[in-house]
């Protein structure tokens, strides 16, 4: 094959190409996109209930803290060794221990970011807990609370903090 018929056939052969990709009909294939939140998505929901477990717990509302919770919500303290020892605990049990804590000079919590999952199952809060710590003075620590949301209601808290500065 000469030079000639060899640029002829890889010419032929590029015309060739693009009339077939050009009638081939077939249109790219879209990019997806993630649905925008509804009114009623469960991640707006989840956010709803991430602004008002904040705006329960900075303001030291206990009712309005528990109301968050569902009936058969489970909570658990990471930051203490004798409650992680235990399990975790229904929060329709320790409602007592929460109306007290919450009123506690010391006790605080203030959060500065969270993030609600794509499906808005899980709220994940980040912060500082201050309480009395084990010498009788204000001690703070950074804290992360993953919170796990069905139908609206909080069905868990997992608390993790370095509890050190106020247990034994």
């Amino acid at each position: 094959m000469t030079l000639k018929q060899h640029l002829l056939f890889c010419a032929g052969l590029f015309l060739f190409l693009v009339m077939a990709a050009a009638c081939s009909g077939l249109s790219p294939s879209p990019t997806p996109t993630l649905p925008l939140p509804t009114p009623t998505s469960p991640v707006l929901a989840a956010e709803s209930v991430a602004q008002a477990f904040i705006t329960a717990y900075e303001a030291k509302q206990a009712e309005d803290w528990l109301a968050l919770f569902s009936n058969d919500a489970l909570f658990m303290d990471n930051g203490n060794d004798e409650f992680r020892k235990e399990g975790a605990h229904y929060v329709r049990n320790e409602q007592t221990f929460v109306k007290h804590l919450f009123s506690l000079k010391n006790f605080s919590m203030k959060f500065n970011s969270y993030f609600v999952s794509d499906d808005g199952r899980f709220i994940a809060l980040n912060g500082t807990y201050t309480s009395t710590g084990k010498d009788g003075n204000p001690a703070s620590v950074p804290i992360m609370i993953i919170l796990e949301v069905v139908d609206g209601k909080i069905v868990r808290e997992d608390d993790y903090y370095d509890g050190s500065p106020f247990f034994y």
